[in-house]
């Protein structure tokens, strides 16, 4: 620091501290003093004026002026002495004040580390509400696919019970077919029975109709042999979609399973977090009242220490113009005064110095535990963190297997609207098939008719 120079009586220069409004009153004492001593000692006598010193020897005269000025230099010097050791306190209050305002800039810091803290758990939370939207959004697209799934089920059983009404309506043409058969059998024999002896010329007819009733039964039996065929595929087609809907209700069970427990560790992780929240909150209010606290007792300190060194600069300033006031006269009451007030000082400059140093220890304390509490709340967000993705990863890994589930279920479904299909064409060329045997016997029943019409004709001309 800068240090200002004040001329003594013979020229000589003294460090004082770099403090204008100090320079300021010491030039302005020492003018004054300049003033009297040149008023008292050095003015000449004025005619018709009284001088007490007039007729007094000028040396013994000189003599008393360099004694009063060797006593207000070693005066002066004093003075700066004991303003050289307030300046050195006020010095020490700064770095005092500097070290409370370094501690407060830490305290900052660890302010903004706990807001910082406050976001990424923010930043947690808005996370986890994306990752309950996606589970969300899956577990409607898993009920969508359910209900596909039973949608395709009943289709799949309409179409099972329109082809067994297919299936028997063909049963009954070829029950129909079996009676117009064995009726046309019998209307044969009573025309063979009763006209055994025209029948010669027919013979030929005869043997075409047996074979084509040969070849009808053969026919029959192998329409009989395609139907107990689609009989067993339609038993195979049940079973197959028994299995199906056996395989669908274990898929949906499963589901059900797999958002139940996802549902429990949802809740499981809120009640967790709501714990982890009520405890930060409650850690964040006591340490929020400790540190207000503390800013409050800092504040007081500070204010009280600011009072003091003001208290002290006025006591000082006070001082310091009593005695230039009285200069002579209260020479020793002042040194007395200013040793006290110097003790003093020095008594309160070392126990606030201890009470900083305390303090101090006790902010690093505190600060210790506060970096200890912050590593424990991250290990837990990262433990979390850990517990989370883990999570995701199950749900992950469950979804991938419902989907493989799903697809397999899908493939079989496909396989067995393919059976359908081919069953529906099979019986389709069965009935066309069919329909072929109703024109053949309806082309040999209208050729009995015709034959037995001849016959008749024949009988009745003869």
């Amino acid at each position: 620091m800068a240090l200002a120079s004040c001329p003594t009586g013979e020229g000589d220069s003294v460090s004082q501290p770099d403090n204008p409004h100090f320079n300021r009153y010491v030039q302005a004492c020492m003018n004054e003093e300049d003033h009297t001593s040149e008023d008292q000692h050095w003015k000449l006598p004025v005619l018709g004026m009284e001088d007490p010193h007039y007729g007094i020897c000028p040396e013994a005269r000189f003599q008393e002026i360099l004694e009063h000025n060797c006593a207000l230099r070693d005066n002066f010097e004093e003075m700066t002495d004991s303003n050289l050791q307030l300046h050195e306190a006020c010095l020490r209050l700064q770095e005092e004040k500097a070290v409370l305002e370094k501690a407060s800039l830490e305290f900052n810091e660890t302010k903004l580390e706990k807001e910082r803290m406050l976001l990424n758990k923010d930043d947690l939370k808005l996370e986890q509400e994306k990752e309950k939207r996606l589970l969300k959004t899956e577990r409607d697209e898993f009920a969508a696919k359910a209900e596909d799934l039973e949608n395709l089920v009943q289709t799949l059983e309409r179409k099972l019970l329109t082809s067994k009404v297919e299936l028997e309506k063909l049963v009954q043409d070829v029950v129909q077919t079996r009676v117009e058969k064995d009726l046309a059998v019998a209307s044969k024999q009573c025309v063979e029975m009763a006209h055994s002896r025209d029948l010669m010329a027919f013979r030929a007819e005869d043997q075409t109709s047996k074979q084509l009733a040969a070849d009808l039964a053969h026919k029959c039996k192998h329409l009989e042999i395609d139907l107990e065929k689609s009989m067993n595929a339609v038993d195979v087609a049940q079973q197959e979609i028994l299995t199906i809907t056996h395989e669908k209700d274990s898929i949906i069970t499963n589901l059900k399973d797999s958002l139940r427990r996802m549902e429990e560790d949802i809740y499981a992780q809120k009640e967790q977090q709501k714990k982890i929240e009520q405890g930060w909150e409650c850690e964040r209010k006591m340490l929020l009242h400790t540190i207000e606290t503390r800013e409050w007792e800092d504040q007081q300190k500070v204010k009280s220490k600011e009072d003091t060194a003001s208290r002290l600069k006025e006591e000082y300033e006070l001082k310091f113009s009593l005695l230039q006031r009285e200069k002579e006269e209260s020479e020793r009451l002042y040194r007395e005064e200013a040793d006290f007030c110097i003790k003093e000082a020095l008594t309160d400059v070392r126990y606030d110095e201890e009470k900083q140093r305390e303090l101090r220890r006790t902010l690093e304390g505190e600060t210790a535990d506060l970096r200890a509490m912050l590593v424990a709340m991250e290990q837990a967000s990262n433990d979390m963190e850990t517990r989370h993705a883990q999570s995701m990863q199950e749900l992950t890994k469950e979804s991938t297997s419902l989907r493989t589930e799903l697809a397999e279920s899908k493939e079989k479904v496909k396989e067995v609207t393919d059976a359908l299909k081919s069953f529906q064409r099979e019986n389709g060329q069965l009935l066309t098939e069919i329909e072929g045997l109703r024109e053949q016997l309806n082309d040999t029943l209208s050729k009995n008719h015709e034959s037995y019409t001849q016959i008749a004709e024949y009988r009745y001309k003869s």
